[in-house]
Formats: structure tokens, C-alpha cells, sequence
């Protein structure tokens, strides 16, 4: 049981880790992508947050906006880490 709750801390850090270090709208994209390619269980209002953000972002991004679009997307980012973390506590029972 320790051992699967330090191996979920360390994936939930690992995740926050590389989600924290984008510093462009571009590498805070790739975090995303790769957030959710995890296929992380999520609520109908996170999946609408999270499609919703990354929509707004993209099309900020498209239209010269970084700094908005940097805080569109770390709202997605973080809706993304709550998920994870719901999952990773989830597991851990």
C-alpha cells in the first residue's frame, strides 16, 4: 500500500513538474497533449473545461495574444492536475 502511494506522489510530481517548466503557449501545449494522453478519468465539467480552455488558447494564441493565451492554458493545465490527482487517490484506496 506505501509503495503505491509513493509511486502515485512521484507520477503526480513528475506531471506537475513537466506541466510547470512550459514556458510558451507551444510547450504548454505539448504538456497537455501529453497529460492527456494518459486518459486520465475526468468529469463532464472537466472535459468541457479543458476542451473550452484549449479552444480559447488556440485561438488567442492564432490571433497574436501569448500572454492571454499562457493564461488560457493554464487553465486547462490545472482542471488536467486535478483530474490526475483525483485518479492518482482514486488508485491509492
Amino acid at each position: 500500500m506505501f509503495q503505491n502511494l509513493l509511486r502515485a506522489a512521484m507520477f503526480a510530481l513528475i506531471l506537475t513538474v513537466a506541466a510547470c517548466g512550459a514556458d510558451t503557449p507551444q510547450e504548454q501545449i505539448v504538456a497537455i497533449d501529453e497529460m492527456l494522453a494518459k486518459k486520465v478519468p475526468m468529469t463532464d465539467a472537466q472535459k468541457q473545461a479543458v476542451e473550452t480552455g484549449l479552444a480559447e488558447g488556440k485561438a488567442l494564441l492564432a490571433a497574436g495574444k501569448t500572454e492571454d493565451a499562457k493564461k488560457a492554458f493554464d487553465g486547462v493545465i490545472a482542471v488536467l492536475k486535478m483530474a490526475i490527482d483525483a485518479d492518482i487517490y482514486n488508485k491509492a484506496d
